[in-house]
C-alpha cells in the first residue's frame, strides 16, 4: 500500500487534560489511515497552566487568557511546529491574538466544524458552549448566515458553564451535571434544530452519553478538530 509522508508537524496548546487525552488518540487514529501505516505521527504539545487559565475565564479577565495562548504558540513555533492546533473552542476566541504572536496559521476549530456542518447539509443547529464562545460570536461569523446557531439563555449557559468549569475539566461529570446538559439539549431540540453541536471540547468525554438523549445527531467538535490536524499534517497548508 502506497504511503503517505508527513509535511507538517501539529503543535497543540493543550489545555484540560482529559481533552487532550482525546485528541491524541483521534488525530493519531486518523493519521494511521491518512498514511497507510501504523506509525506514529510527529507532533508537539505544550500544556499550558490551566488552572490559570480558569481563573482568567472566572475573572473575565481575557487579556490574561489570550496571553498565555500566545506565550504557548511561540514555544510551539520555535520548537518547530509547522501549524497550532488550539485544544479549546474557548481557547479559539484568543485566535487572533496568536495569529499576532506567531507566523504559524492557526488549525481553526469553528471553521472546520462550519464546513463539516455545510457538507451534512444542517442549517438551524443548536449550540452547547461555554458563555465566552457564545459571546464571542465566532460560530455565526463564520458561517456568515448559511447556518442558524441557536444558542442557550444567559441563566442555562450559567449552569452549562458551572459544569464544565467544576466538573467537565476535571474528567468527570456528576448526575446533576449531566442533568443540566441534558436540559440544555432539551431546550434546543424543542426550538427545532436539526442537531447539536458539543462546541465545548470538554463534552467530547460525554458525547456518547447525550447521543443518547435525543434522536437528533451530535456533532462533536473535538472529533472533527483532531482529524482536521491528521489532515494537515500530511497535506500542509
Amino acid at each position: 500500500m502506497p504511503t503517505a509522508t508527513q509535511k507538517l508537524i501539529p503543535g497543540l496548546i493543550g489545555m484540560a487534560v482529559q481533552t487532550n487525552v482525546v485528541y491524541y488518540r483521534e488525530m493519531y487514529a486518523a493519521a494511521a489511515l491518512l498514511s497507510g501505516v501504523e506509525e506514529s505521527l510527529h507532533s508537539m504539545m505544550t500544556t499550558i497552566n490551566f488552572s490559570h487559565c480558569v481563573d482568567a475565564f472566572r475573572e473575565g479577565d481575557w487579556s490574561r487568557f489570550s496571553n498565555q495562548l500566545s506565550d504557548a504558540a511561540r514555544s510551539l513555533e520555535r520548537g518547530g511546529a509547522g501549524f497550532i492546533v488550539i485544544t479549546s473552542n474557548t481557547g479559539h476566541t484568543a485566535a487572533e491574538a496568536i495569529r499576532e504572536a506567531t507566523a504559524l496559521p492557526v488549525l481553526d476549530v469553528v471553521d472546520e466544524t462550519c464546513r463539516h456542518l455545510e457538507a451534512r447539509k444542517f442549517r438551524k443547529v443548536g449550540l452547547l458552549a461555554t458563555s465566552r464562545t457564545y459571546h464571542s460570536r465566532m460560530y455565526p461569523r463564520a458561517a456568515a448566515g448559511s447556518i442558524e446557531f441557536l444558542e442557550l439563555s444567559s441563566a442555562l449557559s450559567a449552569k452549562v458553564d458551572q459544569v464544565i468549569l467544576n466538573e467537565l475539566i476535571f474528567g468527570k461529570v456528576s448526575k446533576e451535571g449531566f442533568a443540566v446538559l441534558g436540559n440544555a439539549m432539551q431546550n434546543q431540540v424543542e426550538q427545532g434544530v436539526e442537531c447539536i453541536v458539543l462546541a465545548c471540547t470538554d463534552l467530547t468525554l460525554v458525547r456518547a452519553q447525550l447521543a443518547e438523549l435525543q434522536k437528533l445527531p451530535v456533532v462533536d467538535t473535538t472529533q472533527i478538530h483532531a482529524m482536521a490536524a491528521a489532515r494537515m499534517s500530511f497535506k500542509g497548508c
